[in-house]
């Protein structure tokens, strides 16, 4: 048990971490003045948590409904795993292919080219897949 509690508040500071250091990425490839848009980026990865899909409730009822099964324990992690992977990395990929779109058309800000806009939703896109 207290494996898996530091496995899960490993996950919750490595994220929280993760997000801490691309912060500075942001601010150095933005235009002066522009922290909206960082604000926007990290209200994106937020949005992107409806990726989960309901996941993170369904992942503990399946657990607790396998008992003490090892083998039943494993194919759920596998299966979940798998779950989250895809989801995840379907998020990369359409997210990616998007990014042209969303910087020069969704959003509309005055100053700023599409193209210093990219790296920045590009980041808070790989920033959702871990």
């Amino acid at each position: 048990m207290l494996r898996n509690a530091a496995f899960n508040y490993g996950g919750i500071i490595w994220r929280a971490g993760l997000s801490i250091l691309l912060i500075p990425l942001y601010v150095r490839y933005l235009p002066d003045g522009q922290w909206g848009m960082v604000a926007f980026c990290m209200a994106l990865q937020g949005v992107l948590t409806l990726f989960d899909a309901g996941l993170a409730l369904i992942l503990p009822r399946d657990i607790a409904r396998a008992g003490a099964s090892k083998t039943c324990l494993t194919l759920i992690f596998a299966k979940f795993s798998r779950l989250y992977f895809c989801l995840a990395a379907f998020a990369l990929c359409m997210g990616q292919l998007l990014v042209p779109w969303l910087a020069a058309h969704w959003l509309k800000v005055g100053n700023i080219a599409p193209v210093d806009l990219s790296l920045a939703l590009r980041l808070a896109f790989v920033l959702f897949f871990f």
